[in-house]
């Protein structure tokens, strides 16, 4: 043990400036590295690691402590390991502290453990300390016993699923209520600490055993070898609680989850040993074997072939070493159940027992449901007391009846979830009413015709732009009626920052037109622009017009389909252009491009919400003069009354500058505006990455009315989303170019599979039924309890309906 280890270490002179000591008189500077401060330990462990570089076979170190460790009966070996231990303490200026120090013991106290050649043990002072707690009377006491015991988790098999009930007081959803489970934990931390576990090292010439085993409260595992006597020695523990997701799973997936999480925790002791893994799950040892795999069991397998594993299949009652702590809470107490000959039949599996799996009210509710099935007319039925039998229906049929009362044209009309299970209540199954509200949500004709409006609105996404044509938007409307000119559309050319409009008529749409117009009117009179927003029209989608920007070294974006908020200050520039021509065109002769400019004009001319200024002050610095102007204002003849140039350009300069501001701040300040009343109504998407998902569809088939229009198109499958932006690509077409579409276009989809058994089959019960078709009697029932829920219907009005579930 190194003597005061930190104030061995001297700091450089940059350090030695920032830790100081402040008095009356004076500062004075650490010269040495103190205790207390955030970087010391690592900064120190990094000193020992190269102090001791070279040496690691035979030195380990924490922080200021060091191990020297060589091989029993060589005390030879083991004075030159000290030997050279010194010679490196010497070399750096290293002293130890001789009272701390104990040589050539072949036991040793290290880190709250005792080592020795054949392991390491808890050190009993610690364990003394655990053994004389109380029991804890807080939640915070509860927390200090766990961390205080899982110091020596890894000496304890099965650690996490006997302190979970321990575990269990320390959520937040759960208030402090000490009771017997708990005190059992806890006694049972107590008597294995007692008792010394002891762990031994790894002897790498021999192969490793592994023990996985699992229980509906968590996962184990324990890593072992074979000593000369043939008899296996702990090596290492592991195990965890299962989470509540977690332990939905089918157990195959739950002891094979196992078997991954003991395999990446003992990974520092087995990677590239020989390694024979025991499990008492008899499918996982063909699992490896299997052409194909489950997805959520593929990954799984892929990592377990990193490892060199033999998995060897070992009986329930043989694999105690990881199954006893695994279910060491599980109450086994027998109850009392009647009708004991019936359970026996229902539940007779190839082990010819019940799996300890199933809890005791499920088996209880097993049998009520058992009692009250019928042999009528060669017919199993459902009959309760006082109410019309109704045929049960086995699982291979369960999808003809929904279909028929669904999606068959004949009865079905794809109705809502509620009339469809009103039809197939004819019939039982249990939890039918499951069944039927999954299928009818994942009925896709449903999915597409159903809920019109999109489920998602995302928040509104503000990019104002900063100065004159930074962003310009252009679009296209048309075609109208032919004017005597031969033009057939406008195209409208704007500012975003200014909101200034150059309108051009124009006689098609062609890309080489359009390209033409906007370097004529809009290029070469103001100048180039930074970015040109524009919709999906294929004049700009073209490769001429996308050369033609970059030729510009402009940015080209495009707005997404029938998303008009993408180009929002173009699109709504044209609803402003229609009233104004349809009020002055000639209704006898409608040449729209004679007005073209005049609607232009009076635009620009006018104060736009957003900026509170006109386009044309913003554009050129000063108001236009007006007809009306010149005969009533004779201020617009008087001269300037400045006669230097260079101010007249610093006025108007400055006074742009103050415009431009102050539109700029306006324009922010709408967009502010606009978007805290369209956040309303926001609804965070969720839409994941691998989503299969709906998408929003704005034309309908041709030749159809709008009353038929499906809603809805798809399928397809989200593969990335930015921000707002998602890229689809459709399932029925993988190699199709993707989509790229607004987040508010989709609705999720929700997968179109086969009808799903929510519960085991009562095969047994239906081939004892059968059997027992001949008898002239139907099988006696006992009335079901009324807290059962079960899928009932009454015939008489006075009765008493049973609530599905």
């Amino acid at each position: 043990d190194l003597s005061s280890g930190y104030l061995q270490i001297r700091l450089t002179e940059r350090a030695s400036r920032k830790c100081g000591v402040i008095t009356e008189d004076e500062v004075y500077q650490m010269t040495h590295m103190p205790f207390g401060l955030r970087n010391a330990t690592s900064a120190f462990a990094r000193v020992m690691a190269h102090v001791i570089s070279g040496l690691e076979d035979c030195v380990l170190t924490y922080v200021d402590d060091f191990l020297v460790f060589t091989k029993p009966n060589d005390f030879d070996v083991h004075l030159d390991a000290l030997k050279q231990v010194f010679e490196r303490l010497r070399k750096f200026s290293l002293k130890v502290s001789p009272k701390k120090c104990v040589l050539g013991s072949t036991k040793m106290h290290f880190l709250g453990h005792i080592i020795n050649s054949s392991g390491y043990t808890p050190s009993l002072s610690k364990v003394e300390i655990i053994k004389n707690l109380a029991a804890p009377t807080s939640v915070k006491e509860v927390r200090r016993v766990v961390g205080m015991a899982s110091f020596f988790r890894k000496h304890i098999q099965n650690f996490s699923m006997i302190a979970e009930p321990l575990t269990r007081l320390t959520r937040k959803e759960n208030c402090f209520k000490w009771e017997d489970e708990q005190q059992k934990a806890f006694d049972k931390i107590k008597e294995i600490l007692t008792n010394e576990p002891v762990l031994t090292f790894p002897d790498y010439s021999k192969p490793f055993h592994i023990f996985t085993d699992a229980s509906l409260v968590g996962q184990g595992g324990a890593l072992m070898q074979k000593n000369e006597n043939n008899l296996f020695q702990a090596i290492a523990y592991c195990s965890r609680t299962l989470t509540t997701a977690e332990r939905k799973w089918p157990p195959v997936q739950i002891e094979l989850g196992a078997i991954i999480y003991a395999l990446r925790q003992f990974k520092p002791f087995i990677y590239m040993a020989e390694v024979e893994l025991h499990t008492d799950h008899k499918p996982l040892a063909y699992l490896l074997e299997k052409a194909q795999a489950h997805p959520n069991l593929a990954r799984w397998l892929i990592e377990l072939q990193n490892y060199n594993i033999k998995i060897v299949h070992v009986s329930g009652k043989e694999n105690l070493l990881a199954d006893a702590l695994s279910r060491v809470f599980k109450t086994n107490d027998p109850k009392e159940v009647e009708n004991l000959e019936e359970l026996e039949d229902i539940a007779e599996f190839p082990t010819g027992e019940i799996p300890e799996e199933i809890p005791q009210n499920e088996i209880e509710k097993f049998v009520v449901s058992a009692e009250n099935l019928q042999i009528i007319g060669d017919i199993l039925c459902h009959k309760l007391p006082n109410l019309y039998p109704r045929i049960f229906v086995p699982v291979s049929l369960r999808a003809l009846i929904f279909e028929s009362f669904h999606s068959s044209h004949l009865g079905g009309g794809h109705m809502s979830m509620k009339k469809t299970l009103k039809k197939c209540r004819k019939y039982f199954w249990h939890r039918m009413h499951a069944d039927i509200l999954t299928w009818t949500r994942n009925c896709i004709t449903c999915q597409l015709r159903h809920s019109p409006n999109p489920p998602y609105r995302a928040e509104m996404q503000m990019a104002p732009p900063s100065t004159l044509f930074a962003k310009v938007g252009i679009d296209l409307a048309g075609p109208f009626p032919m004017t005597q000119n031969g033009n057939k559309y406008i195209m409208n050319i704007i500012c975003w920052f200014t909101k200034y409009v150059i309108s051009v008529p124009v006689p098609d749409a062609k890309a080489l037109t359009l390209a033409k117009a906007f370097l004529t009117n809009c290029y070469l009179r103001f100048g180039g622009c930074i970015e040109l927003i524009t919709d999906n029209a294929t004049a700009f989608t073209s490769e001429f017009f996308r050369n033609f920007c970059s030729m510009l070294y402009i940015n080209k974006s495009y707005a997404i389909p029938h998303w008009s908020q993408g180009n929002a200050v173009t699109e709504r520039s044209f609803r402003t252009f229609h009233n104004i021509l349809a009020k002055y065109i000639n209704k006898e002769q409608p040449d729209f491009d004679e007005f073209v400019d005049i609607a232009s004009f009076c635009y620009n001319t006018s104060i736009h919400a957003s900026t509170g200024e006109t386009p044309f002050f913003l554009m050129f610095g000063r108001d236009p003069i007006f007809c009306v102007d010149q005969i009533l204002d004779p201020r617009v003849h008087d001269p300037i009354a400045l006669t230097d140039l260079s101010e007249f350009k610093q006025k108007l300069v400055v006074s742009l500058r103050k415009a431009w501001e102050a539109a700029d701040e306006a324009n922010k300040e709408a967009q502010l505006k606009s978007k805290a009343q369209y956040d309303k109504l926001t609804r965070n998407p969720t839409v994941t990455v691998g989503d299969r998902v709906l998408l929003r569809n704005y034309c309908g088939k041709i030749g159809t009315s709008k009353k038929f229009h499906m809603p809805w198109k798809g399928v397809f499958r989200v593969v990335k989303i930015d921000g707002i932006y998602v890229t689809i690509v459709s399932c029925n077409a993988p190699s199709a170019i993707p989509k790229v579409v607004h987040i508010n276009q989709l609705k999720k989809c929700f997968e179109d599979l086969p009808p799903i058994v929510t519960v085991p089959e009562l095969t047994q019960e239906e081939e004892k039924a059968i059997n027992d078709s001949n008898s002239q009697e139907p099988i006696t029932t006992t009335p079901i309890d009324e807290n059962c829920p079960e899928d009932n219907i009454s015939r008489e009005p006075n009765e008493k309906k049973v609530q599905p579930p």
